[in-house]
């Protein structure tokens, strides 16, 4: 009697590390955060890197497609349902147009999270970092951002799996172990 019962309440996390905040602050605060574990579980046996796990599994947010104008052309990654053009990030920095072909084989264990930033503000700034040699007046006046986390924070050359390490935890057991316990029961002993 004379309390209020209140209905649950939900809280969602959102852990700002120094790459994120340098994200936020160059393109905004993202629409979408793909955790890198849930990209590991839904890794096969037959996947070939970051894309091939992206283009699978998570098609209402990201469209894996292979340029067709360039001859033997590279896998690019879109956003669905944004401004149209796509840049990428990597670790809070703008990624060089010239570096995207390295990103489709990422390892997935490597990536820490992935966001998605719909109608990135500042994006003719980001455009022009992303395509430096780009003429001022065919920069998109809209775009979005993909923005990839990885473990090691050294961005597209540190993003490789390193050799001789694995990340992983191992499940088992211990017997548990018999100390030797004198009776003292028996004085004789």
């Amino acid at each position: 009697e004379g309390v209020t019962q209140l209905d649950e309440v939900v809280l969602e996390a959102y852990k700002m590390t120094e790459e994120r905040q340098k994200t936020a602050d160059l393109a905004g605060k993202p629409d979408v955060v793909i955790d890198g574990k849930k990209i590991q579980e839904k890794e096969k046996d037959w996947s070939f890197g970051l894309y091939s796990v992206l283009m699978f599994n998570f098609p209402d947010d990201i469209r894996i497609q292979r340029d067709i104008q360039k001859p033997g052309g590279d896998l690019q990654a879109k956003v669905i349902g944004g401004g149209g053009t796509t840049i990428l990030m990597m670790d809070g920095k703008v990624v060089n147009n010239l570096n995207y072909p390295l990103i489709p084989n990422i390892p997935p264990s490597e990536v820490k999270s992935i966001e998605i930033i719909r109608f990135a503000k500042h994006f003719n700034r980001l455009y022009q970092q992303a395509y430096p040699f780009v003429s001022p007046m065919e920069i998109p006046p809209t775009g979005d951002v993909i923005s990839i986390y990885t473990h090691g924070k050294q961005g597209i050359f540190g993003a490789q799996k390193p050799k001789g390490i694995l990340r992983t935890s191992i499940k088992g057991y211990s017997p548990q172990k018999e100390f030797y316990q004198p009776n003292y029961a028996n004085k004789e002993r």
